[in-house]
């Protein structure tokens, strides 16, 4: 069993702040036996570089991957441009100066004045710069000192093991370390969704535990939030990195997420994992009217607001 999977059940089972119900799980995946699963290809223009060169776009992953997170501020103002917004807006950014970015020495030398004034210049302004500036030039400093460094070489160093690689990204960028190993699984997951590179340990995947997540698991019913949480969440108050209750709603997400796709497999031959039903959660509030009818409440909460680098 993985270690965020070790993690998450041993949260779950005394919870103080978040629930997950069995019963709904086994009813969603009845309501979806018919549902057609996909996976994302991660390609889609102009948000990515349109190329089939699998080191550089493992490069764009991780290049984004290594910002992805949090594009809200403690008064929760949005990074937007008027027209697009969170990571939709960071990866057309990072795909409109791909050229420049995609150099080791550039990437190295990007600052502040970089990110705000050019990269990400917004109305409203992208938070946690400098966190974003360090990990930027970790992997441009990385790339460097590692002049022989492929991301094939690198697959293959970890047997082309999904989970084995995921593990392993935060030993080479010590900013990506997580608990539950949400920027790391989802670059493993646009690898495997764009070239179906992975062979194996794909079923020790975990879904990605970030704000999305369990908010939609929520409107399902799958997990529920005791009446104080609830309270904080729904007034979109910031819940603390590394509370009892952030810990939890990842842990639920993962743990609630993972009796989901047992249950769908029921129907669907085995032949989902956690890649496929992460792609649902993650999407399920933009395509609701594809849904089959009684998957989604008609309740919709926000999603909480934690401010961290994790996700």
């Amino acid at each position: 069993m993985s270690r965020v999977r070790e993690l998450s059940n041993y949260m779950m089972r005394n919870p103080q702040f978040v629930t997950v119900i069995p019963e709904r799980a086994t009813r969603l995946a009845e309501l979806m036996q018919d549902f057609k699963f996909e996976l994302p290809t991660w390609d889609f223009p102009p948000f990515y570089p349109q190329t089939d060169d699998f080191e550089e776009m493992c490069l764009y992953y991780l290049v984004f991957n290594s910002i992805n997170y949090c594009y809200f501020d403690e008064y929760d103002n949005r990074f937007q441009d008027g027209k697009n917004r969170s990571s939709t807006l960071a990866g057309l950014r990072i795909t409109e100066n791909w050229e420049q970015l995609k150099h080791s020495q550039f990437l190295s030398r990007v600052d502040e004045t970089y990110l705000l004034g050019e990269l990400f210049k917004a109305e409203t302004p992208i938070s946690l710069i400098k966190e974003r500036v360090a990990a930027i030039s970790e992997i441009g400093n990385f790339m460097l000192k590692n002049p022989d460094f492929t991301f094939r070489k690198m697959f293959a160093k970890h047997y082309n093991n999904a989970y084995f690689v995921s593990q392993m990204i935060p030993t080479y960028f010590p900013t990506w370390k997580d608990p539950f190993f949400k920027r790391a699984q989802l670059f493993v997951g646009m690898v495997q969704g764009k070239f179906g590179h992975f062979d194996k340990g794909l079923e020790d995947l975990t879904v990605f535990a970030d704000y999305r997540v369990p908010q939609t698991l929520h409107s399902m019913g799958v997990i529920e939030y005791r009446a104080s949480l609830l309270s904080t969440v729904s007034s979109n108050k910031l819940i603390p990195y590394g509370s009892k209750q952030e810990l939890e709603i990842r842990a639920a997400s993962v743990v609630g997420t993972d009796m989901l796709t047992a249950h769908l497999n029921e129907y669907h031959d085995g032949a989902l994992n956690v890649l496929h039903t992460d792609y649902l959660l993650w999407s399920a509030m933009r395509k609701r009217d594809s849904l089959p009818p009684g998957v989604m409440n008609n309740i919709v909460i926000p999603h909480h607001r934690t401010m961290t680098t994790d996700y």
